[in-house]
């Protein structure tokens, strides 16, 4: 899943390096942030569905050991 979240923000910033400037040329910036703002609201939940480096695996609790007790 880590691949495919790398695929789909390396390919995102692509396209946007190629629509932008059309979209600013063909309007102007106002239009151009609120496609923006749109598409922040659909990467927020993007955010949530895969798992990139913001999220750490969960970690068992550590086993507790009695003292004087060596491990094997």
């Amino acid at each position: 899943m880590g691949g495919l979240f790398g695929f789909l923000s390396k390919g995102i910033a692509v396209i946007g390096l190629l629509v932008i400037p059309h979209v600013v040329e063909a309007t102007n910036w106002q239009t151009w942030l609120f496609v923006a703002l749109g598409c922040l609201v659909l990467f927020i939940p993007a955010i949530l569905l895969f798992n990139g480096p913001w999220r750490r695996p969960s970690q068992p609790a550590p086993t507790p050991v009695a003292v004087g007790e060596a491990e094997a």
